[in-house]
């Protein structure tokens, strides 16, 4: 029987989300639609899923109070937090937000979290209460990196994960192709990511690509669904909504 969430059960989610975007764009002083970092730098991608009965003092100490503006203080660059539009299109897994995030290098990582752990012992318990999933990924910039999301068009998020290392370059070949020939652009691809210990969601490729509209989207998938099931292990893909 499928599962379907009652109206208290949605507005407390939405209120949940809502507390943690205007946190996080009190925080980070805006929620960038424009993303651009130097070679070097770390990029993160955090798909997050709120745990509805989080404790809001927690979510306080966490987000508002202490350990993220304390991560800010130690050199942490918030960039955005990108809510998930309805269910997931492909896998099993829909997160409530993707947050954007970057480190000036992996040194300036390692001892930023190295502090924080000293600093709040609850630090990773505090996560774990806040949200059911928590999964990062650290990219490190092997060139800048520039892109932008515009409020008129469509875009998607996509990870995949490989069944053969032999095939999958010509997958991403024919994919990226498609892609072009249904008026779709691919604004972001990252690979060979690191996920640290406790948090690991480490996609061979993670893309994001934009749209003019849903429709072009749905015709670019009726032609490149079957490459998808021949060449991946699995998929998850989930639609941004920007605003």
């Amino acid at each position: 029987m499928r599962y379907v969430q009652t109206k208290n059960e949605r507005m407390k989610n939405i209120f949940i989300l809502l507390i943690f975007l205007t946190w996080y764009t009190i925080l980070s002083a805006q929620n960038s639609k424009s993303v651009v970092l130097n070679q070097g730098q770390i990029f993160d991608v955090l798909p997050l899923k709120f745990n509805k009965e989080a404790d809001s003092l927690s979510m306080r100490k966490y987000l508002k109070d202490s350990v993220l503006p304390r991560a800010i203080e130690l050199g942490y660059i918030p960039i955005s937090s990108i809510p998930i539009n309805k269910n997931a299109i492909q896998g099993n897994y829909t997160p409530d937000i993707i947050v954007l995030g970057a480190w000036k290098n992996k040194a300036s990582l390692d001892r930023i979290m190295k502090q924080l752990e000293f600093e709040f012992p609850d630090f990773h318990s505090l996560r774990r209460e806040i949200w059911t999933i928590f999964y990062n990924t650290h990219y490190e910039l092997k060139e800048d990196l520039s892109f932008e999301f515009l409020s008129n068009k469509f875009y998607v998020a996509t990870a995949y994960w490989k069944k053969q290392s032999s095939d999958f370059q010509k997958f991403k070949e024919k994919t990226t192709n498609n892609i072009y020939k249904h008026k779709g652009k691919m604004i972001l691809e990252l690979s060979k990511g690191e996920s640290p210990y406790g948090y690991y969601y480490n996609p061979d490729c993670f893309l994001i690509t934009e749209w003019n509209n849903r429709v072009e989207f749905i015709e670019f998938m009726k032609v490149n669904h079957l490459e998808e099931q021949q060449n991946l292990k699995h998929i998850n893909q989930f639609e941004l909504s920007i605003k």
